[in-house]
């Protein structure tokens, strides 16, 4: 599988709540992430998934960008909530021998009404 791929496995995966398959399958040992309102570490990143996708089961997502190079993937995507609320999310994966060392993430709201005319997407 592609990175590419892999990384858009990876967000599936947790948004539909196999966050478990979504970090045995494609993170590498001494995976951290950059989300500001966790620890770094893998296990408190998964353990805040887990929370979320408890929370609301029946959120989707959409990608709308995928861009890659040799060992980067940025995947710019739609999540759609239960409650049909919009966020906007970037994610930023590195690889290492093709499993998710390192992981950036920036989400927005999408606003109601939204000004922009051209829109979030």
């Amino acid at each position: 599988m592609d990175l590419q791929n892999i990384a858009t496995d990876f967000l599936k995966l947790c948004t539909t709540g196999a966050v478990e398959k979504a970090f045995r399958n494609y993170t590498g040992t001494g995976f951290i992430h950059h989300n500001p309102f966790f620890e770094s570490d893998c296990e408190s990143l998964q353990a805040a998934m887990l929370h979320a996708a408890k929370q609301d089961p029946n959120k989707d997502i959409e990608f709308i960008y995928v861009i890659h190079d040799s060992t980067e993937v940025m995947v710019h995507s739609k999540i759609t909530l239960g409650d049909g609320n919009v966020l906007a999310a970037m994610h930023r994966f590195r690889f290492v021998d093709g499993k998710v060392v390192e992981l950036w993430d920036i989400v927005q709201p999408q606003p109601v009404p939204l000004i922009n005319k051209s829109g979030m997407f």
